[in-house]
């Protein structure tokens, strides 16, 4: 991804333009590059860790849904610390993103 308002890109290019975005947002610009939100799961695991723009200490959408509760998706650090995991509505413009690709 590249780090809002910087030329630095980050490995797996990308041009990903928004610090923060609603949950619809994030996904739609994983769509755009052909990617996905990536799973709590998968953030967990550190599939996102030390993927650049400070965002191992961020919150960043994922797309698994809280429990059964509508319209809310997990949120936690990029770095994958569990502690740091929270429920958040979608329509909450305060989180970060990072996309996930299968091979």
């Amino acid at each position: 991804s590249r780090c809002r308002n910087t030329l630095a890109q980050q490995g797996g290019g990308g041009t990903l333009d928004y610090g923060v975005a609603t949950h619809a947002e994030a996904s739609g610009q994983c769509t755009a590059y052909g990617a996905r939100l990536c799973t709590k799961g998968e953030i967990q695991a550190g599939e996102t860790t030390s993927t650049g723009c400070n965002q191992d200490i961020m919150k960043v959408w994922t797309s698994s849904p809280c429990d059964s509760r509508p319209n809310m998706h997990w949120v936690l650090n990029g770095n994958g610390d569990d502690a740091t995991a929270t429920c958040a509505a979608d329509s909450d413009d305060s989180h970060h993103i990072r996309c996930c690709a299968d091979a």
